[in-house]
């Protein structure tokens, strides 16, 4: 918990992707995948995730963890609210990225027309 929120805020994002990635098969196994520690722990990775610019990999996870958490606890649950927000912010970030990789295309292309 505390030590990968020091490690993001350090900009040691892939230390925090590998530590997470090792911790999460760890709390499935112990606590179960539907327990709040195991989904704050994915949810945590899909923040490390979406600062990487790996948008579609974190709102597949986030996918995954809002499922689990709004059919456990209910869509008003702060967990819940907190992760369709996170869930919503790299939905953006997906679109912009798209966005982007359409200018990019064009300008590849030599066409004028906007995206």
């Amino acid at each position: 918990g505390t030590h990968t929120s020091l490690l993001m805020a350090t900009g040691a994002h892939e230390t925090a992707e590998t530590r997470l990635r090792w911790l999460i098969p760890r709390l499935c196994r112990v606590l179960g995948d539907k327990d709040p520690q195991t989904l704050a722990a994915k949810n945590k990775l899909s923040a490390v995730l979406s600062v990487m610019c790996k948008h579609d990999e974190a709102q597949k996870l986030l996918r995954d963890v809002e499922s689990e958490l709004c059919t456990t606890f209910g869509k008003e649950d702060p967990a819940s609210r907190m992760v369709t927000s996170n869930l919503d912010s790299v939905m953006s970030n997906l679109a912009i990225d798209g966005f982007r990789a359409q200018k990019r295309r064009s300008a590849v292309n030599g066409s004028t027309e906007d995206a």
